[in-house]
Parts: structure tokens; sequence; C-alpha cells
């Protein structure tokens, strides 16, 4: 069975097969431990390397809010402690390991990214160098993860920090990447569910919350293509989806500064201005551009109203508005009647 040798202040693994064949030792104790094997450390060095570590570790935070990483090494460190088993060196291993696992969850760019690995890296007593360093001592993993310059971790060749940085840094990047892609997608999803595929303008969605955060005074349009339904029964659906996705554009291009544009629905728009726009100029730089730019001789008609006490009296005024500008023949605006 090996046994934890402690001789002048070194830990030492007995590896003979059997006490017959161990040759004498002199050594100050012999402390047996069952299927424990023993990292080979100098004591008073390893425990300030451990004081390093807890004191590291202690650093270790990825502030997000209320999140705060606590320590869970600093409890492992004892001050006149002579024995250190490898098992306890495996706790503090482990604690680190879910530290920096936690802090990936809060990732959200490469700049955070890159800092939790330094931190793993500082954390475990190894530190970062530039790709320009040269020597075998690099760790050949990029930790940059394409922010600023390349940066990859070392330790000396031989050293507890070495042994675990060869042992989780590759895996640890892998993580990290895993976990940039897993933002970037859910990022895309969210923006992507908040846009109309079609016209590829904020949807429905978009536009209830932005209604939802309406300053007194706000501008309000409802606004609907005249006599839309025409170009789907006569020229078939596709040919409609092209009038949609140039029209989308037309007022996209129309925007300046806070202005906001979505398809409420079908062939229905919403157009949000903030107080100090001028509606009737907005609604003329549209009419214009979409003259220049339809598929199809697709005229609107639009209603304008002022934000006050609910999105649903703001949404019925302009609606109103934008059907009385309908009567009377489409192909223009009118302003709603909100008793002012």
């Amino acid at each position: 069975m090996p046994r934890l040798l402690m001789t002048g202040g070194v830990m030492a693994l007995d590896s003979w097969k059997d006490d017959e064949s161990r040759a004498p030792v002199d050594m100050d104790r012999e402390i047996n431990f069952e299927n424990t094997q023993v990292l080979r450390l100098p004591i008073d060095q390893e425990r300030l390397r451990l004081q390093q570590w807890a004191e590291a570790q202690e650093r270790f935070r990825f502030d997000q809010g209320a999140m705060r990483k606590e320590s869970a090494l600093a409890s492992l460190v004892r001050g006149q402690a002579r024995e250190i088993a490898a098992h306890d060196l495996g706790q503090m291993e482990a604690a680190l390991l879910l530290a920096t696992t936690r802090a990936l969850l809060w990732v959200r760019n490469a700049s955070e990214a890159r800092e939790v690995a330094m931190n793993f890296v500082s954390a475990v007593g190894g530190e970062c160098v530039l790709a320009s360093t040269e020597g075998d001592r690099i760790i050949q993993t990029d930790i940059s993860f394409g922010y600023g310059q390349r940066i990859y971790p070392t330790a000396p060749s031989g050293s507890a920090a070495r042994a675990l940085l060869e042992r989780h840094i590759p895996g640890l990047a892998g993580d990290i990447h895993r976990a940039l892609e897993i933002g970037t997608e859910v990022e895309l999803l969210n923006f992507e569910a908040n846009l109309d595929p079609l016209t590829h303008l904020p949807n429905r969605r978009m536009l209830d919350r932005a209604l939802g955060r309406l300053d007194q005074g706000d501008v309000l349009i409802m606004l609907d293509l005249d006599d839309f339904k025409i170009v789907n029964d006569e020229d078939g659906h596709s040919v409609g989806d092209v009038v949609l996705r140039s029209f989308g554009s037309a007022m996209n291009e129309t925007v300046r500064g806070r202005d906001l544009v979505g398809r409420f629905g079908g062939d229905e728009f919403m157009i949000i201005l903030p107080g100090y726009s001028d509606p009737d100029s907005f609604l003329l730089r549209l009419k214009e551009l979409w003259e220049i730019r339809r598929p199809r001789p697709v005229t609107f008609s639009a209603g304008i109203a002022r934000a006050g006490k609910s999105a649903a009296i703001n949404i019925a005024a302009a609606d109103a508005a934008m059907y009385e500008a309908k009567k009377q023949a489409g192909n223009s605006w009118v302003h709603a009647d909100q008793g002012e």
C-alpha cells in the first residue's frame, strides 16, 4: 500500500511495492493513507503557495449585480499545518473549478471570458504572458478569446500550478468558447423574436413594449396600405410580400434618431416618434421615398395621435384617424381629434 512519508519538511509518496524491498528512510513521521495518492511537495513552499492560492481565490469575483464569489479555499489554509493530504488539494481544486464554472454563466462577451480564464490561471499560481513570449514554458492555449492580444498561461515546469493548468486549461477554454457561442445564439434568438420575418421591422411584441414606455406628448402613427388586398388577389401573395418588404425598407430609411417603426400586423404599420418630432414631415419624407421605390402603385393612409393616458386609448385614437383618412380616398393622413 502506498504511504506518505514526511522527512525534513518534505512529503514523498512511498512507491516501494512491499516492506521487504523498501530501503530504510530517515523520517520524522510516517502517515498511512489508504487509496490516497499524495503529491511530492515541499511543505513550507506549498503552504505559501496555498496561502497565495487562497488569497487569489478571495479576489476571484465576477460581479454581475448581486453576484459575489466567496472563497471556498481560505478555510483549507492552516497557518501551522505540516501535513497536507492529497484529498485536501483535490477539494481546493474542485472548489476553484466550481467557482470558475459559475462565473461562466455570467459571461457576456470575449472580454469577460478572458477575465474568467485569467483569474483561474492566477488562482492556481500561474501567470499569463503575451504570445510574443519565447520559451517552452507557455501552455499553447490562447485564452484571449479574440479580445486584444493573444495571451497564454504559463507556470514553472514540475510545479503544482503547471500540472493544474495543463490538466484544466484546454477544457476550460473549450467551455468558454461554447459559453460565448451560446450567448451569441441566445442574443440572435432574442433579436429574431422581436423582428417581423418578412419586413425585418420590429414586430407587434416589440411595439407593445414600446407603447408601454411612451412619454406624454409622444407621437403615435397608425398606417395602412391602401387597397393592398387587390395586389394579393390580382398579382398573388408573393408579389404582395415584395410590396410589404419594399415598404418596410422605405420606412427604415425614413427613421431618424429615436424614431421607431414596426409592422403591427398584415398591411398595417406603427410609427412612434418622440414628442419634439413633426409627424407631418416624417410622413411626407416617407411618401416621397415610397413613390420612388414602390414595386406597385400602392399608396398609404395614416392617423396621427399624441400619447395620452393609456396605450389602448392612443391606438384607438390613431386608428380612428387612419380610417378617416381612408374615407377621404386614402393616400393621406389625418390628425386625431383628442379634445385639444
